[in-house]
């Protein structure tokens, strides 16, 4: 037998924990997450193809979105509300909750839907157009989990049936917040079932019953048809809208809190000229730069998607907007199915539309250029595809202030619903190969946008030389992803996964502080890396 020699256990090899960093910055080109498609059906009577419609969406707090819709093919379709938690890009659904409580004599929602969520109050409000009972109407929404529950429905207006699209996406704001604003009152908007004329309400929840107060007019000399509705700060709020003659306008309102519960509009300022079709009219508000941007279309030149940018000023009676110009900011035919949002992280705003020109739904991020008089200019990056080819009749966006993404959900036909979060902001990570060949890149640090960029410094320029280095990635509460689709440098070996399949690109595990290990090899001095998954998921 061989004798064993004595080994020293007690010494190893240790190799330096490399430099390594995370820097996020704004992008003119949205970065679209998947797409988390909603089929669940509730069933209408149980009889009826239950396409989504009329939908809208607010957010609430901690990821959590709700979306309100009209869900049938029947007159009398029914009112649906879901909430839908975000998790990085990731999007789940609760159960699909009739909002009347009542699906065989309910209120239904085919003349339109609007909503927001009351702050203060931890609160939704939602708000529709009925057939069925012939008027406007409200309820209270409480959030509890992935779940929402309501109280009674209240009267906004009754009488007679409202026209189509009484209630819009955009017709319903919270007022409070900005730069320490403590209004903290909801304004609703809505057409009139009696009269048609441009209605605007404060509306005060108390546990689960809204009060509508004071009717203030916004429009009374002809039946509006398209609207939407922006808060501004400072107590006040835009509506912009197109009237039965097709001339756009938009009013300034100052609404009053406490005991007084009131809004105050200015007078009308002459936009542009549009149509009466909807969904071709879209707000948003620019709170870095105090600006107004309305999306639109002038059907007076064309039919493309144009955009005025607008400064606020006075209050009162004596509010008002001042612009210059119309521009396009997209060229390939009709625009429809318009939605606008400020993306806060990136401090830009994202439209969403559909053009003729186009197969798919596009984004489009508009960054803030200057004034110079009245005339207020944005610059458009790069128009992105949503989704693959469809044609959405609405898009409704609301902002994740915890995930910083805008959430675009539009609507389908047989009980689809679809959600996608879209990015302004991207990372990248940055390793210094000079300083080690072991790396560490912990997720939760300096942002919560997926990594789509993945710099390599000071590689090896030595002729014949392989080179190899590890990477340890700790995913963070937000979960973030490798675009790894986006970088061409670097191939990884196909698997086979279990209930997906055939695998090309790893997926970083999503559970907070997860870890994941890499290893990348270069034969060619960096010109291409080849990945390879050491292991994943270590807990």
């Amino acid at each position: 037998m061989a004798n064993l020699q004595s080994s020293d256990f007690h010494r190893g090899i240790y190799e330096k924990i490399g430099t390594s960093g995370i820097t996020e910055a704004a992008t003119t080109t949205p970065v679209i997450g998947p797409d988390s498609l909603d089929t669940t059906d509730n069933g209408e009577y149980g009889n009826f193809v239950n396409s989504v419609s009329q939908i809208t969406s607010t957010y609430t707090t901690a990821g959590k979105h709700v979306i309100f819709m009209t869900e049938g093919t029947h007159s009398y379709p029914e009112p649906k509300a879901v909430v839908a938690t975000v998790t990085g890009d990731a999007i789940l659904y609760g159960t699909r909750v009739d909002t009347s409580g009542n699906p065989i004599s309910h209120y239904d929602s085919s003349k339109g839907t609007s909503i927001a969520y009351d702050t203060a109050n931890d609160k939704v409000l939602i708000s529709h157009g009925t057939n069925n009972n012939h008027g406007n109407f409200m309820v209270v929404g409480t959030i509890s989990g992935d779940s929402i529950s309501f109280g009674s429905v209240a009267t906004v207006d009754s009488g007679s049936t409202p026209h189509d699209n009484s209630m819009r996406p955009q017709g319903m704001v919270w007022v409070g917040g900005i730069g320490g604003d403590t209004t903290n009152r909801l304004v609703l908007a809505n057409k009139h079932n009696n009269n048609h004329q441009g209605h605007a309400r404060v509306i005060t929840i108390s546990g689960t019953t809204p009060t509508a107060h004071t009717v203030a007019s916004w429009h009374t000399t002809n039946e509006p048809k398209d609207f939407c509705m922006a808060y501004v700060g400072g107590g006040q709020v835009v509506i912009a809208y197109a009237d039965s003659s097709g001339a756009l306008n938009a009013k300034v309102g100052t609404v009053a809190g406490g005991g007084t519960n009131t809004i105050t509009w200015g007078s009308a300022v002459s936009l542009a000229s549009t149509n009466s079709n909807y969904n071709q009219l879209a707000i948003a508000y620019d709170e870095q730069n105090s600006k107004v941007l309305i999306a639109f279309v002038n059907t007076a030149v064309n039919t493309r998607g144009r955009y005025i940018g607008a400064t606020v000023s006075g209050t009162g009676a004596g509010g008002t907007l001042t612009f210059s110009g119309a521009p396009e900011f997209e060229t390939s035919g009709t625009c429809t199915a318009l939605s606008a949002e400020y993306h806060a992280g990136a401090q830009k705003i994202l439209i969403s539309y559909k053009s003729a020109g186009n197969a798919s739904p596009q984004v489009i991020a508009a960054t803030y250029s200057g004034t110079s008089g009245s005339q207020v200019t944005y610059t458009f990056g790069t128009a992105v595809p949503l989704m693959s080819a469809s044609t959405p009749l609405m898009t409704t966006t609301s902002y994740d202030a915890v995930n910083k993404k805008v959430i675009v959900f539009r609507d389908g036909a047989v009980g689809y619903k679809h959600g996608l979060a879209v990015d302004l902001l991207t990372s990248t990570l940055t390793l210094d190969l000079s300083t080690g060949n072991y790396f560490s890149a912990d997720m939760q640090s300096n942002g919560t946008s997926n990594i789509g960029t993945f710099t390599l410094s000071n590689t090896n320029a030595v002729s014949g030389q392989a080179q190899d280095f590890q990477l340890k990635v700790i995913q963070g509460s937000i979960p973030r992803q490798f675009t790894w689709s986006g970088m061409s440098n670097i191939k990884w070996n196909s698997y086979y996964q279990p209930g997906i399949g055939q695998v090309h690109r790893p997926t970083i595990s999503t559970g907070n502080d997860a870890v994941d290990i890499f290893s990348f090899t270069t034969f060619d001095n960096g010109t291409t890396w080849y990945g390879n998954i050491v292991g994943q998921n270590f807990s």
